[in-house]
């Protein structure tokens, strides 16, 4: 930026965005530091991103778009899956929603869930953002006790969760690959599953979702405008 002279208005570009931010947000132009951190990056990168993706959307929509058909629901379902019962309004369906279980989860798949929540909610963000936070306004930190809180967060939590991903990996993964060649010892072959997509669908299910479709419209009565008057009827 400096060879193109663009440290003075990139640097008067964000100090105006910043401003109605301040103190919370501060961009000002530093000859040792980039002026946006990357946690402000991290939160502008998904801002920006869920920004594109609405606007591109609405600008090339055309025709409503048939989720059902896409996502195998409805009259799309395939009628080997397991269809849950609906469940009624409790707060045990709310957290688990919130947590994203539904019936298709093992047991160990709800430890998994469970884990990651807790790991990201009560330990992240309770312990070690609320929980530090209340204990330096009321007892303010040394420099030496952050150097410890960093290690322990960023080394030592690193380590021990490494450590077990590893093991839970290796022995996961070792077990899984005896099941995938255990099915595709058992698998029966089908030329249409060749990974193309059609009408944004597998081939796989095209020639049975055509054949839904054909026989959904054959049920509908005729509407009036269209319905076939007999010979020398006048309409």
């Amino acid at each position: 930026m400096a060879r193109h002279d663009l440290v003075t208005p990139v640097g008067n570009f964000l100090e105006i965005v910043s401003r109605p931010f301040n103190p919370w947000v501060v961009w000002k132009m530093d000859a040792v530091k980039f002026p946006v951190n990357s946690v402000e990056v991290y939160f502008l990168a998904m801002l920006f991103g869920v920004i594109a993706y609405c606007v591109v959307s609405w600008m090339t929509l055309k025709a409503p778009f048939n989720l059902d058909r896409m996502l195998h629901r409805g009259i799309y379902a395939d009628p080997n899956d397991h269809v849950p019962a609906k469940q009624h309004f409790s707060f045990r369906w709310l957290i688990q929603r919130i947590v994203g279980i539904d019936h298709q989860y093992s047991t160990g798949d709800k430890v998994i869930a469970w884990s990651v929540v807790c790991w990201s909610l009560v330990w992240h963000f309770g312990v070690l953002f609320l929980g530090v936070l209340a204990w330096n306004a009321f007892s303010p930190w040394s420099s030496h006790a952050w150097a410890v809180y960093f290690f322990i967060t960023t080394i030592v939590t690193a380590i021990l969760v490494g450590s077990v991903s590893t093991v839970w990996f290796v022995v996961g993964g070792v077990k899984d690959s005896f099941a995938l060649f255990r099915d595709l010892k058992a698998r029966i072959a089908n030329p249409d599953d060749n990974g193309r997509v059609e009408g944004h669908v597998s081939t796989v299910d095209l020639a049975r979702f055509e054949q839904i479709e054909k026989e959904a419209l054959a049920k509908e009565p005729p509407s009036p405008a269209t319905e076939v008057l007999p010979e020398n009827t006048l309409p």
